[in-house]
């Protein structure tokens, strides 16, 4: 039969473990297994659960691992419950923004489409200042022939 022995801290959280049959190292040891007399074999003493202090410190050993199985058997099942919920409350949100934001990028592809075609008309209207200075040259020559012929005309009446 292997003992074994276990030691808390001042969290009462168990600190150390240790297979050793004399417990001699420490203070929650039990007594050294008795020899017999007789047939040479020897009886180990069992630390027993009478002692209420013994009755405590095994109490707290199950209570901490019946624990620690409870969390380790649940915690994954609990932790992807709660991302699903968290998916279904937010999910609706999060498909209202996205659908938002594709309204949003039509009208600003709209705007934008809308100042480069505004861009490129005056860029164009600024390229085209030569035709203009040439329209203001035939114009400036189309009055001086009107002003010519309505001087000649008014000479032969």
């Amino acid at each position: 039969m292997r003992l074994y022995c276990f030691c808390w801290d001042e969290s009462n959280l168990i600190r150390d473990r240790y297979p050793h049959p004399e417990f001699s190292h420490c203070a929650c040891a039990p007594p050294p297994p008795a020899k017999t007399s007789g047939s040479g074999l020897r009886n180990r003493t069992v630390a027993t659960m009478e002692e209420p202090e013994m009755q405590l410190k095994g109490k707290k050993v199950t209570d901490k691992f019946t624990e620690s199985v409870y969390v380790l058997a649940n915690e994954p099942s609990v932790a992807l419950y709660r991302l699903q919920e968290h998916v279904r409350r937010s999910l609706p949100e999060l498909a209202q923004h996205k659908a938002d934001m594709q309204r949003w990028e039509e009208q600003s592809q709209g705007a934008i489409y809308t100042v480069e075609y505004a861009c490129s008309a005056v860029k164009n209207l600024v390229d085209s200042s030569v035709y203009f200075r040439s329209v203001e040259g035939l114009l400036k020559q189309a009055i001086s022939i009107r002003d010519h012929m309505n001087a000649t005309a008014q000479g032969h009446r």
